[in-house]
């Protein structure tokens, strides 16, 4: 079953674990990773808003580190958070605006 669709079908909410691969690598990634499905965490988003570390490397070590599904969440579409390790990305879209009347 898909990432998408394991979402959409399960009963109630899923918690994610938002990890900034520029504040988040070596010992404390993978230690973070290893505790995060004992505490209840069903999947992890991978992204940032500058990205000066390699989000290549970040998946890879979260997925050596762990079992949980891996999203990229990148913060904008300059960020080049892209990697091949990981198969689901979030794209958001925000629209900002001010409506007079």
């Amino acid at each position: 079953m898909s990432i998408y669709n394991d979402i959409i079908s399960s009963k109630g909410n899923k918690l994610a674990l938002l990890i900034d691969p520029d504040k988040t690598q070596g010992n404390a990634l993978i230690t973070v990773c290893k505790n995060a499905k004992n505490h209840g965490f069903d999947l992890i988003l991978v992204g940032g808003s500058i990205l000066w570390h390699s989000t290549e490397r970040t998946v890879a070590d979260i997925k050596k580190a762990c079992s949980l599904p891996v999203v990229l969440f990148p913060g904008n579409r300059s960020t080049g958070c892209f990697s091949s390790h990981c198969k689901t990305i979030i794209i958001r879209n925000y629209f900002n605006g001010i409506y007079a009347f």
